[in-house]
């Protein structure tokens, strides 16, 4: 069984993950550390290289392999949503959860990290995540089983909402 959790950059789907995992007592794995592992470069700097494209495809492949190989809690890149077929093999291999978060809390998390390329050189993120959310809203509303509010959630009221979800 696979409990995937997706949503947008700085929604906490690796920490949440992470907290999880531990607590369920399984194991925890995130597609962009997968991706970074296989290529052997930071995501921005993936991005600079090959462009949006390529890790687009690469990151499909994680999930077709993860959706196969793996069990536990998958922390996905924000924008795995986009792909129509990585959806489908999330739910076909287990739960997904949309950790929903308004983009003010996101722009508050996310204005000091650096590895976040559709931020790159944007005055304001908050504007640019909002445009990023619209273009995602409806991906993310038909690749999720279920969606929680993790805006002003703690990750331990998020974990205890998350712990009846697991039916290995």
């Amino acid at each position: 069984m696979i409990i995937w959790l997706v949503g947008m950059m700085g929604a906490g789907k690796s920490t949440v993950g992470r907290a999880l995992a531990k607590e369920l007592g399984t194991s925890f794995h995130d597609t962009d550390t997968t991706v970074e592992s296989i290529t052997g470069m930071p995501i921005p700097e993936l991005w600079d290289r090959e462009g949006e494209k390529a890790f687009r495809e690469l990151e499909a492949a994680v999930v077709e392999t993860m959706a196969r190989t793996h069990t536990g809690v998958i922390a996905t890149g924000g924008g795995v949503v986009l792909d129509e077929a990585s959806r489908r093999l999330m739910r076909d291999s287990g739960t997904v959860v949309w950790l929903k978060v308004p983009v003010e809390v996101l722009a508050r998390r996310v204005e000091r990290s650096s590895n976040r390329p559709l931020l790159e050189g944007e005055g304001n993120p908050e504007a640019r995540l909002a445009v990023i959310l619209q273009e995602r809203g409806e991906a993310y509303e038909q690749a999720a089983d279920i969606s929680i509010d993790a805006g002003d959630s703690s990750t331990d009221h998020i974990v205890r909402e998350l712990m009846p979800l697991w039916n290995p």
